[in-house]
């Protein structure tokens, strides 16, 4: 084994030389070819040439014995004889001479023409320096004869508002109104007075309320700085400030317990009242106000709104009237417990609306499964109501008709959306502001799919609102759905 070992350790250097050889032969290929060629042109030559290398080398010994002594000259340069590596070099270079030669041989039968360019013809004398001159000064004046032009932006006309407002001082503004010139809004009269609505509510009232807060609140070890109360048309609000270091949800958990020690049906705790460092407690009074719908709409709040559909609600806890724009919330669901006030809200909205909207401007879709909620509404069928063609009844008491009542809404909608697209209006309101201003010219809509068919045979017109109603729409869903 230790003898393996040496023999393994001696040719370890071998793989390495082996990679360096391979390295070295790809890196000089032409030189490690032409040893190559020698070697082998070497390894497969006659025994002639070994014989003269013999001989060859027994000359140069003999030579060089002699040259020792000093009895024999030096052989001149040419009578001396050639090793066999000259011999190889010397038949290389004659080859190379003889294909040289072959070469030039051959070259001496190829046609070689020359073809020089004419002679240019002699210029006049007088013409020459003229010719130059003309050139250099194009030359330098290349820059100059380019042609540079400044474009300066133009602005456009703009229109005065005078000359836009020509066709509405021509005609007036668009009035949708004039279809009915004799119609008039109902008056205030037709509503019931339920009084003038003054709080009812006695100082001695607050007093007990106010002590009993606060006895409550000690009880629980929570100190109060300071309570106010703001007396409203069915409840009362007190607000309190807790002294420092009281938290608020500590409060939150006394609902239960103020609520028994006021001996009310419920109380409600907002903390905090949002934009005051107040908690507020909502007591409902023991004799509330009727809020009326002749004082709503009889506000200024309400006759001044600028909404498109604005529906006077109700009165808030400070006693001031509660107005939303219906326009703004076109999607809304009332729902709650059987005599929580779900119809009150219902007519309080549609009352709001027909006090403000002329029929021109609203319509009504009114669906009342239960023929009962909406049928007084009866009166107004040849002003606001909107029904199908083939409907005998104003009011849709029907579950069979609902589904196509809705399914012709859903095509007006669309055809809406395609005037509102060509007007380059968002929704109803921009629309007839810009055709009441007579930007929107009345004819038929250019490139309107429905052009010429149905209500849109004429293009683009005033659009009133459409509202839709529906009394019991759970009890629709189950039955029509």
């Amino acid at each position: 084994m230790q003898v393996m070992r040496h023999v393994l350790r001696a040719m370890a250097p071998v793989p390495l030389f082996v990679v360096l050889l391979s390295m070295w032969a790809y890196n000089h290929f032409e030189s490690f070819a032409k040893m190559r060629e020698r070697l082998s042109s070497w390894m497969r030559a006659p025994k002639d040439t070994m014989r003269a290398e013999d001989e060859a080398d027994e000359a140069a010994v003999k030579q060089d014995a002699a040259s020792r002594e000093g009895q024999a000259p030096e052989a001149p340069a040419s009578e001396r004889p050639m090793s066999a590596t000259n011999i190889l070099l010397a038949k290389d270079k004659a080859k190379e001479e003889a294909e040289a030669a072959q070469a030039a041989d051959d070259g001496e039968d190829v046609p070689f023409e020359v073809t020089l360019p004419p002679e240019p013809e002699p210029q006049p004398e007088e013409v020459a320096p003229v010719v130059a001159a003309d050139k250099d000064e194009h030359a330098e004046n290349a820059e100059d004869q380019v042609a540079f032009e400044v474009k300066e932006s133009q602005d456009e006309e703009v229109l005065t508002k005078a000359q836009l407002d020509d066709l509405t001082q021509e005609f007036g503004p668009f009035d949708p109104t004039l279809d009915l010139p004799k119609f008039q809004l109902p008056n205030i009269d037709k509503l019931a007075d339920h009084g003038d609505g003054k709080h009812r509510v006695t100082a001695e009232e607050l007093d007990v309320n106010k002590d009993n807060i606060i006895r409550t609140l000690q009880n629980f070890k929570i100190e109060v700085d300071r309570i106010s109360a703001e007396v409203g048309p069915t409840v009362t609000l007190y607000e309190i400030v807790p002294a420092p270091g009281v938290r608020i949800s500590k409060i939150k958990n006394l609902e239960d317990d103020i609520a028994l020690s006021l001996a009310a049906l419920g109380i409600r705790i907002i903390a905090p009242i949002p934009g005051k460092g107040t908690i507020g407690i909502e007591v409902p009074n023991s004799n509330p106000d009727v809020v009326s719908m002749r004082t709503l709409i009889a506000s200024e709040k309400f006759q001044n709104s600028d909404a498109e559909l604005p529906i006077a609600l109700g009165k808030t806890i400070s006693n001031e009237t509660y107005v939303f724009d219906m326009a703004k919330m076109p999607h809304l669901l009332m729902a709650g417990a059987t005599g929580q006030g779900k119809s009150v809200g219902l007519n309080a909205m549609l009352v709001s609306m027909l006090y403000r909207r002329h029929p021109s401007t609203l319509k009504f879709v009114l669906v009342d499964p239960k023929k009962v909620e909406l049928t007084l509404y009866n009166k107004i069928v040849r002003h606001y109501l909107a029904q199908l063609p083939d409907s005998e009844d104003p009011i849709i008491t029907d579950t069979s008709k609902v589904v196509s009542t809705l399914n012709s809404l859903c095509v007006e909608m669309d055809q809406r959306y395609e005037l509102l697209k060509a007007a380059q209006c968002r929704n109803i309101k921009e629309y007839n502001a810009k055709f009441a201003k007579r930007k929107i010219i009345p004819g038929l809509a250019d490139g309107h799919p429905d052009n010429g068919k149905d209500i849109h045979r004429l293009g683009h017109h005033y659009m009133p609102y459409i509202v839709l109603v529906v009394d019991e729409f759970a009890d629709l869903i189950m039955t029509a759905g």
